[in-house]
């Protein structure tokens, strides 16, 4: 019986060597991405400040859409009275 126990016990320590050195791996991975990420700062500022300015102009052109539609409106309202 002890032969099955050695057996199981000699492939968990396997497995938990192999588990070790992946993590490692994966701490590495994790590692390089962070810097990535923290070198990588200002372009994504700088998108969302594209993005920003973007949505600010179309606010503008929005509201000037809004302007031309009640400029018209008021135009119909005034032919419509005269008929």
């Amino acid at each position: 019986m002890t032969e099955p126990e050695n057996f199981t016990h000699r492939l968990l320590r396997e497995m938990r060597a192999e588990m070790t050195g992946q993590f490692e791996e994966l701490r590495t991975e994790i590692g390089g991405l962070r810097d990535e990420v923290r070198e990588n700062t200002k372009p994504m500022e700088s998108l969302k400040q594209a993005a920003f300015g973007e949505s600010v102009l179309g606010r503008c052109a929005a509201a000037e859409v809004e302007e031309r539609l009640e400029r018209s409106e008021k135009r119909l309202e005034t032919l419509e009275g005269r008929s």
